[in-house]
């Protein structure tokens, strides 16, 4: 999809959206030869619904090391999306700032 995408003058960034984080830089890792356009992430919180209830999401901590990895392989935009917390949203944007 990245490489079809690629190609057309319309579209200004190629997005990696609502999947956990670890997915995400998989995806990343992934696109990042296939893409003639900037790549941004949005990841959600990485919570799982499994029988019924919400399993627990990875720790802000190891979501913000995720999202720092998105920088160092040249994503050009970073945030979340679903379930995701302020203050993982906050964290996020601290890489950004400094």
């Amino acid at each position: 999809a990245v490489e079809e995408l690629s190609v057309y003058a319309r579209v200004q960034a190629i997005g990696l959206n609502c999947c956990a984080p670890s997915v995400a830089t998989a995806g990343l890792e992934t696109a990042l030869d296939r893409s003639l356009k900037p790549l941004v992430v949005l990841a959600n919180s990485g919570e799982t619904w499994e029988g019924g209830s919400w399993r627990p999401a990875p720790r802000d901590e190891d979501i913000v090391r995720e999202a720092r990895r998105w920088l160092e392989l040249g994503a050009r935009g970073i945030g979340a999306c679903c379930r995701s917390r302020p203050e993982t949203i906050a964290a996020m944007r601290g890489l950004i700032e400094t």
